[in-house]
């Protein structure tokens, strides 16, 4: 659940193009063992459907929304939340409707600085906490971003790259369309004028959807 909930404060942060990026991942935590790691993902793509209306995942992730709540396994607890969320994305007036607590975080960050008195009831946590979350989401999320190469300057020697060439990616998104592109891509320069993004190259050098001979990471 904590990972869920770091990556998912980043991708909210950060847009959608983050949010594309690690949106497949998140979602295969819909049918995790864990009741508050499914809830929390639900929670996240709430979130997201509220902060990104036009987002390229948003029938997608309804329809799976719409799957949980209608699985007979599934905790009452989890059904009321997708209950809601969907009361949420229809019926409520959105200039009135108190935001979740995600989005609201993202409000007050966008407004600048807490107070003293706000920042003495809330403390930072401390960079052992920190590190000790990142450590999990990337033990639970290995699509993390790796160290990966540098988009190659214009009259560089070219760095070869093998690409999967089954698509990976959750069909109908935009990371299944830009991977339909850039696949055909031998080399690093083609992969990126296929379409492909800095994004989308440690996502996939971190799942093993590309894969470059490793004395040519080294030599970058």
């Amino acid at each position: 659940q904590a990972a869920v909930d770091l990556v998912g404060r980043f991708c909210l942060a950060d847009g959608p193009a983050l949010l594309d990026t690690y949106y497949d991942a998140l979602v295969e935590r819909l049918v995790d063992r864990g009741v508050s790691v499914r809830k929390a993902v639900v929670k996240l793509l709430r979130d997201a459907l509220l902060l990104y209306p036009k987002m390229p995942q948003r029938a997608h992730a309804c329809r799976l929304l719409v799957q949980r709540a209608s699985s007979p396994k599934e905790e009452d607890s989890i059904k009321d939340l997708i209950r809601r969320t969907f009361e949420q994305l229809w019926f409520e007036d959105r200039d009135t409707a108190v935001p979740p607590p995600a989005l609201a975080s993202l409000v007050a960050a966008a407004a600048g600085p807490p107070s003293s008195a706000a920042s003495a009831r809330e403390a930072p946590p401390s960079p052992s906490r920190q590190g000790k979350e990142r450590a999990q989401a990337q033990a639970q999320f290995p699509s993390s971003p790796p160290r990966s190469p540098s988009r190659p300057k214009p009259g560089a020697p070219p760095v070869y790259v093998a690409i999967r060439q089954e698509n990976p990616k959750t069909l109908g998104t935009a990371s299944h369309a830009r991977y339909e592109r850039y696949k055909a891509a031998s080399t690093l320069q083609e992969f990126y004028e296929l379409g492909g993004s800095g994004a989308d190259l440690s996502h996939d050098l971190g799942k093993g959807f590309i894969s470059l001979p490793p004395a040519q990471i080294d030599a970058r």
